[in-house]
């Protein structure tokens, strides 16, 4: 017999019941892993749910905290320090996903390192985002995080107005395959040059965003024979410095906002597919952009914003004459992102485009999006 509704009684009721009877269908054994894509004070939350799910949040795999889910700070340690106490042990932490809010919190993170390693957990997977606004405090790379031999994903961010967050010269993750950087401060050798990716063996994908060099520091080098993805990004922190390429597998390369900075290569980057280039927001001459594609010459596409050929019109000849745009032998197609505001015709974009493309083979296929 199907339950009729009573009157004034919510469809929406009825809707959420029948997902709560939905998900008690599901096997027992799914559950944990479901759990691991939601915070993990929601995932305990999930035990009064159904007297089956009362031990689930023992079994998963993934650690999510937030401290601004709690009212109080105490809460939120007590929380934590419950919830490592009370789940099942023998079950590995692959997962971390941590955001830190109050320099009280390192102290728990430390806690929760020293779980992990106690525990043999293979963490594969670890997220750090400091969210916090002080910019008199500095902050050293956790050292247990060199511990994780099993690491695959890495992301350290921090915010632009935040404390200083110091890495090492090398950083030991041998099994490393994603790294992600934003706000991070690298330090130097006593040559002055940080290199801190040369132990990272198994680095396919890099992405530094307004990353900066510590005092004294002139050169970041970017040594990776595995590495094929480069990204860089500096929309922040602008300290000038140079960057040295040894990555001779690159094939994916992205740079923005990159105007006070120089680029070299060690290596030619014989296996360069895609380059995504673009200027930013910095009043350019010709100079700058057209030495760093000297460097990215053996590219294949390219894709260029409009800001960015925005500056050859600052009278490209009288620069020509200095420094002449780059033979690209390989390039086969070149596109065009058009940014809504800026100022500048297609008329005025062919014409820089034959101005940067004027030392290369011909019949490159154009193509302008907007």
């Amino acid at each position: 017999m199907v339950k009729k509704m009573k009157k004034g009684e919510s469809s929406r009721s009825s809707n959420s019941e029948d997902e709560i009877n939905k998900s008690n269908e599901l096997p027992l054994s799914l559950l944990p892993h479901l759990m691991g894509f939601m915070n993990t004070k929601n995932a305990v939350e999930t035990c009064v749910l159904s007297k089956d799910w009362k031990d689930l949040w023992k079994y998963v795999t993934t650690l999510s905290l937030d401290s601004s889910q709690f009212i109080r700070l105490d809460k939120y340690f007590h929380f934590v320090s419950s919830f490592l106490s009370n789940r099942d042990h023998s079950i590995p932490l692959l997962n971390l996903d941590i955001m830190v809010r109050d320099l009280s919190e390192f102290q728990l993170l430390n806690w929760i390192m020293q779980y992990v390693l106690f525990h043999n957990s293979n963490v594969q997977h670890l997220r750090m985002d400091i969210i916090m606004h002080s910019l008199s405090v500095c902050i050293s790379f956790h050292p247990l995080i060199s511990s994780f031999s099993s690491l695959k994903y890495l992301r350290l961010s921090i915010s632009p107005s935040g404390p200083d967050l110091k890495l090492p010269n090398t950083l030991p993750l041998p099994a490393l395959k994603t790294f992600h950087l934003e706000n991070i401060c690298f330090t130097a050798s006593d040559n002055d040059t940080a290199e801190p990716f040369s132990s990272c063996g198994m680095l396919n994908t890099l992405t530094l965003d307004s990353c900066y060099l510590d005092n004294g520091a002139k050169v970041l080098s970017i040594s990776s024979s595995t590495l094929s993805t480069l990204n860089l990004d500096y929309s922040f922190k602008q300290n000038r410095y140079k960057i040295v390429l040894s990555t001779p597998n690159l094939s994916s390369f992205t740079a923005a906002h990159f105007g006070c900075h120089q680029l070299s290569s060690v290596c030619h980057l014989p296996f360069l597919q895609r380059v995504n280039i673009d200027a930013g927001w910095a009043h350019l001459t010709p100079s700058p952009i057209i030495n760093w594609l000297i460097e990215l010459y053996n590219m294949k596409r390219m894709i260029i914003s409009s800001r960015t050929l925005q500056s050859f019109l600052q009278d490209p000849d009288s620069e020509g004459a200095q420094t002449q745009p780059p033979y690209f032998v390989r390039l086969e197609s070149v596109m065009v992102v058009m940014n809504s505001w800026i100022d500048i015709s297609n008329v005025e974009v062919k014409k820089m485009l034959k101005y940067l493309l004027q030392n290369s083979p011909p019949n490159k296929v154009i193509v302008i999006k907007r």
